[in-house]
């Protein structure tokens, strides 16, 4: 049986089954709650969820390898546990709501062997709590039990889509946790700009009859035979603010192109003293030229149109992001048209690595009833080498950036061996301590967070250059850093980072191109004939293809909510 892991939890059904049942917590039926957990032999079949349903099975969420979060209100157990392809069934249990964490195993009332306990202390956190499906937040019942819960009223409640965001203290969590329609519990952490060693970059281009091209994203020569300039898409930003935050009175790279600014952290302002999110804007979009610097300087979308949302707070936070993330993105897609959405910021847990979560969710759930929306996030710069052996250590990516649904991007280094600062500040053993930030475009920057996720998902999806780039300066940034390089010009400046360019597996397509004599290719096989599981692009190319019709199909694996339809786009080309 496999593992159940659930907001970082973990579970063995089969091993921890009699722990389980020595606390009481293998229920006989399931008349104390509305929610159960349904690990299957093998993936569903249609006709075994018309079983299910039958019995009163309410399928909500695929949550881990084979388990289905479900609804179920009658409460005989043992129908559905005698059932051929069940291969165990339980109640959903209180210890997979709050996230691991947030719990300690040295707590005393820790379940010896598969659970974590939250401390009892009178620490107070930020919390989301997230709600099943079917509850509405805004019901006087649910906010009466969580206002039972944590000693709280309702005016310290900010209720959002499908959570209840509010302060409890840990001692009171395991209470929030038994109410029954609560599906996980998630600390809210600060958001915080991916530029403490980084700034986002997406591919640009700088085009210069010099040696040695200085651009924003130094890279589009790579793909130069792409026409792509962005002309008639309009993309919205995501950052602290845009230059003066006007859209008439602009940086010389963006004349003509703003369509809109939106004050979200601080009233009736919009410009950009931090200089991060005018940094990020030109190398999005940005279209100029600088006589000191020697070049023209573009982002990868110089015709494009910018929308932004100033993010940036009064205490030079990030107090702009709302707590439902469907917000941030409904507002300019809906009144400005705007089909791209990129953001370089995510949550911190410094020495942790955080789980799918809320935010993750709400990025999947906007993509997923928005199709036409493409949304980005850095992945973030928490690279280290904890060991000290020299190789970057995995898992870092997370919260946001672990979204399904969105590209996450992560940085490689530019191609400036000129430049001669070293990672020796942040990694200060070998190699890094030597290694220039700008001389192998073929390697990952170090300070880019690595995957996979910590449900096991591969990110981040693409790297970019993301060392030592040149963009745009806001007329507000009063003092640029030169950690990444010295500009001649005062309306450039150099940087890098991340790149924002661009819970369990629920569902994959699979390319499969089948020749004549009955051979065949799919893609990501490497030595194996599994298919890939992990990312939804796959690209086949296949030389010497025998001759004759040459089949090409994409197969759907376990599209969750069989009624909805999964879209896809297939491409070819011969030579």
């Amino acid at each position: 049986m496999p593992i159940i892991s659930i907001n970082g939890n973990v579970l063995n059904p089969e091993n921890q089954g009699p722990v389980l049942r020595a606390f009481g917590l293998e229920s006989e039926d399931a008349s104390k709650s509305n929610y159960i957990l349904i690990q299957t032999k093998e993936l569903l079949e249609d006709e075994q969820e018309d079983e299910l349903e039958r019995l009163g099975v309410d399928i909500q969420e695929y949550v881990s390898q084979k388990t289905y979060l479900c609804c179920y209100k009658p409460s005989d157990l043992a129908a559905i546990r005698s059932l051929p392809f069940v291969a165990w069934a339980n109640v959903y249990m209180d210890m997979f709501v709050v996230q691991s964490s947030m719990k300690s195993a040295s707590t005393p009332n820790a379940v010896a062997g598969f659970a974590k306990a939250v401390p009892k202390s009178s620490r107070r956190r930020m919390v989301d709590v997230v709600l099943h499906h079917d509850v509405d937040p805004t019901s006087q019942e649910i906010q009466e039990a969580l206002c039972m819960a944590t000693r709280a009223d309702t005016s310290s409640m900010n209720i959002g889509a499908k959570k209840v965001r509010m302060m409890v203290q840990d001692q009171h969590l395991d209470e929030v946790a038994a109410i029954d329609g609560v599906r996980s519990i998630h600390e809210v952490h600060a958001a915080v700009l991916f530029n403490n060693k980084a700034v986002p970059i997406i591919k640009g281009d700088a085009d210069t009859s010099g040696d040695h091209p200085i651009g924003a994203a130094e890279a589009k020569d790579k793909v130069s035979a792409v026409p792509y300039e962005g002309e008639g898409q309009i993309v919205a930003v995501g950052d602290t603010g845009f230059d003066k935050g006007s859209t008439t009175d602009t940086h010389p790279a963006f004349k003509g192109r703003v369509k809109h600014l939106y004050a979200l952290g601080r009233t009736d302002r919009s410009d950009d003293p931090d200089g991060h999110g005018t940094h990020v804007c030109g190398s999005v979009l940005g279209d100029g030229t600088s006589e000191k610097m020697g070049c023209k300087i573009q982002g990868t979308a110089p015709k494009a149109t910018l929308v932004l949302q100033s993010l940036l707070d009064s205490q030079n936070g990030l107090g702009g992001i709302p707590d439902d993330l469907m917000k941030l993105f409904i507002q300019p897609y809906e009144e400005q048209g705007a089909r791209i959405h990129t953001n370089s910021w995510g949550s911190n847990a410094p020495g942790r690595q955080l789980p799918y979560n809320i935010n993750s969710e709400e990025i999947d759930r906007f993509v997923w009833e928005h199709q036409d929306m493409v949304i980005l996030f850095a992945a973030g710069n928490a690279g280290i080498d904890a060991d000290q052996d020299g190789i970057n250590d995995k898992n870092q990516i997370g919260a946001q950036a672990a979204a399904k649904n969105c590209i996450t991007v992560g940085a490689s280094e530019n191609d400036r061996p000129d430049i001669a600062k070293t990672y020796a500040s942040w990694f200060p053993n070998k190699p890094y301590d030597t290694d220039r930030v700008a001389d192998h475009p073929n390697g990952m920057a170090a300070f880019s967070s690595r995957g996979p996720t910590k449900e096991g998902r591969i990110k981040p999806d693409v790297v970019a250059p993301g060392t030592s780039i040149l963009s745009t300066r806001s007329s507000k940034l009063l003092k640029p850093s030169t950690t990444f390089g010295t500009s001649a010009d005062p309306a450039w400046f150099f940087n890098g980072g991340t790149n924002p360019a661009g819970e369990s597996l629920q569902n994959d397509l699979d390319l499969i191109v089948t020749a004549a004599d009955g051979s065949e290719r799919h893609g990501n096989m490497g030595d194996k004939k599994e298919f890939d599981r992990a990312n939804n692009v796959e690209q086949v190319v296949w030389a010497k293809v025998p001759g004759g019709d040459v089949k090409v199909q994409v197969r759907a694996f376990h599209i969750f909510k069989r009624q909805f339809a999964q879209r896809f786009a297939v491409a070819w080309s011969l030579n």
